[in-house]
């Protein structure tokens, strides 16, 4: 399990364009976007951001140094009754002397 190959994404910035503008992309064009150059870059897997870091030089490529882990997002659910057939709050079955009719 531990040697699944998964992919690693680093965002630098996102924007929205409208279809023109994209159409209009060629050689050249110039895209700008509202995140600073010294804000932290985010370190997804799959489309879970697992950790922050900052752009480093490595050699004559680019590398992140990871600043710090995120912890995923806790999904609570409602803790309830289960709503019976129907819909309508609580299991709604009839019982007859401790049994309870099918249906």
């Amino acid at each position: 399990m531990l040697r699944i190959q998964v992919p690693l994404v680093v965002t630098l910035a996102s924007t929205r364009q409208p279809t023109s503008r994209v159409l209009d992309l060629a050689p050249g064009t110039i895209l700008h976007f509202a995140k600073p150059c010294d804000d932290p870059l985010t370190v997804s897997v799959g489309h879970c951001d697992v950790a922050v870091g900052e752009t480093v030089k490595v050699g004559d490529k680019f590398g992140l140094r990871v600043t710090s882990m995120l912890m995923p997002e806790e999904k609570f659910e409602q803790v309830g009754r289960k709503k019976g057939p129907g819909g309508r709050g609580p299991d709604q079955r009839s019982e007859v002397k401790g049994q309870r009719s099918e249906g």
